[in-house]
């Protein structure tokens, strides 16, 4: 598990922490795909798949996107967007 910074547990996440972890992956000129499920375990989250995919639909806002993947929720591991910087 990653140690989220003035966290004495490490284990509360907000989107925006998540938010900001993905974004800290970001190389400019570069594209990058990122897949939901590989953030929450490398982050080492438990059943919060929802927070991860909100972190990763607010990015798309931001920047350049294609979904690879999707489900009728939104909300699973297997969430894939290419992101280009």
């Amino acid at each position: 598990m990653i140690k989220k910074p003035n966290c004495k547990d490490g284990k509360h996440w907000s989107t925006d922490d998540i938010y900001a972890f993905i974004e800290n992956k970001f190389v400019k000129g570069y594209a990058i795909t990122i897949v939901s499920g590989d953030i929450h375990k490398e982050i080492g989250l438990k059943d919060n798949h929802p927070m991860v995919c909100g972190a990763m639909k607010k990015l798309r806002k931001k920047y350049s996107s294609k979904e690879i993947s999707t489900t009728n929720s939104e909300q699973s591991s297997t969430i894939t967007v290419e992101y280009f910087l």
